[in-house]
């Protein structure tokens, strides 16, 4: 069975441009991965907030989004219980390229 991942998508990303530009990479991503989630942030800690509730049905999360995103969502693995089990992923497509 593949792995039931999660691909959290910060839209605001880079001045909007990665939620601009992003429809154009989920078919490859789809096409490397399998059947995924996506779910896009709409506020601040809304990263953190979407992890920690699919925790317990996910065994990856893919980050598309900066440094904050990545924050955010490592913070939420953390605080859910879950962040031994679960595989992170970056995609690092944030404004300062902090993550490359």
């Amino acid at each position: 069975m593949s792995p039931r991942t999660l691909l959290i998508v910060n839209p605001a990303s880079r001045a909007g441009a990665n939620g601009r530009s992003f429809p154009k990479l989920e078919p490859r991503i789809r096409e490397a991965l399998g059947p995924l989630e996506i779910e896009w942030t709409q506020h601040r800690g809304h990263a953190a907030d979407l992890v920690q509730k699919a925790a317990a049905r996910i065994d990856r999360v893919l980050v598309a989004g900066g440094d904050g995103t990545a924050h955010e969502v490592a913070s939420g693995l953390l605080a859910s219980g879950e962040g031994a089990r679960i595989e992170l992923g970056l995609l690092p497509l944030g404004t300062g390229g902090d993550l490359m």
